[in-house]
């Protein structure tokens, strides 16, 4: 399998999940509390978030937003991925090409892991890709174990995907 929607989960780093693990299993709790315990969770994530900052380079922590899934962000400015592609096929219904790519076991998505069970597209790709389009466009998104080989792979099935569809 070729998992191109990271966008939707992704694998958690041993790294990330040992830094974790303390605040998963012994130290969980509400860290906007005013209980002591809770201060203590805050300082904790405040911590995290001076990490990530200047891990990725941010100006001041205070630009990032810690969520425990992308929907609670919905109607806030958001940064493009970086690791995001999301491909318009004219003529082409999303949903016939990624079924094609499933069959060959490729991973990818028309848009928003929230709505995948819906025929509608999502309010983002319908304000990216007006009318049509934002039924004709899929979305693939790499992570820390996607792999050139199987990236490479993917792109050559694309290809013959998008010819077999077009006729």
């Amino acid at each position: 399998m070729i998992y191109l929607d990271h966008n939707a989960t992704t694998p958690v780093l041993p790294e990330a999940r040992d830094a974790m693990l303390p605040y998963l299993e012994d130290e969980w709790g509400n860290p906007s509390s005013s209980y002591r315990f809770g201060s203590y969770l805050k300082s904790r994530v405040e911590a995290a978030r001076e990490q990530v900052a200047d891990l990725i380079g941010a100006k001041t922590p205070r630009e990032l937003a810690f969520t425990s899934g992308g929907t609670e962000r919905n109607g806030h400015a958001t940064q493009r991925l970086a690791n995001t592609s999301n491909l318009t096929f004219h003529g082409i219904e999303s949903e016939a090409l990624l079924l094609l790519l499933d069959q060959a076991g490729i991973c990818a998505s028309s848009g928003s892991a929230c709505l995948a069970d819906s025929p509608d597209p999502s309010h983002v790709i319908a304000a990216m890709k007006p009318g049509k389009a934002a039924r004709q466009c899929v979305r693939f998104s790499l992570g820390e174990a996607s792999a050139a080989n199987d990236n490479r792979h993917a792109v050559t099935h694309l290809a013959q995907v998008v010819a077999t569809l077009c006729g």
